[in-house]
C-alpha cells in the first residue's frame, strides 16, 4: 500500500505554498513536483481539502495545480487558452 499524505499534511502544504509564494513569488519545482505527487495518489478526501485550502489562501496557487492536473488529462489545443493563470517555476 502507498502511504500518501493526511489531511495536517495537505493543510501545512496550502499554508507553506501562500508564504513561499508571497516571499518569493514562486514555487520550486521539487516542491510542486511533490505535491502533484500526492494529489496524485492521496486521497481524493484530501486532496480536496487541500484545493479548498489553496481557494482561501492562494487561488493563482489553485489555479497552477489545477491547470498541472488538466494538461495531465488534456492537450494544449483542447483548453482554452488563458483559461488558467501560471505561477513562475524556478
Amino acid at each position: 500500500m502507498i502511504e500518501s499524505w493526511s489531511t495536517d499534511d495537505a493543510n501545512r502544504a496550502a499554508i507553506a505554498i501562500a508564504v513561499i509564494l508571497k516571499r518569493i513569488g514562486a514555487l520550486p519545482k521539487v516542491l510542486t513536483d511533490a505535491y502533484l505527487h500526492e494529489i496524485e495518489i492521496g486521497e481524493v478526501s484530501v486532496t480536496r481539502r487541500f484545493y479548498e485550502l489553496l481557494a482561501i489562501n492562494c487561488p493563482p496557487a489553485l489555479d497552477y495545480f489545477t491547470e498541472s492536473e488538466a494538461d495531465a488529462r488534456e492537450s494544449e489545443n483542447d483548453r482554452v487558452k488563458g483559461a488558467l493563470r501560471e505561477i513562475p517555476i524556478d
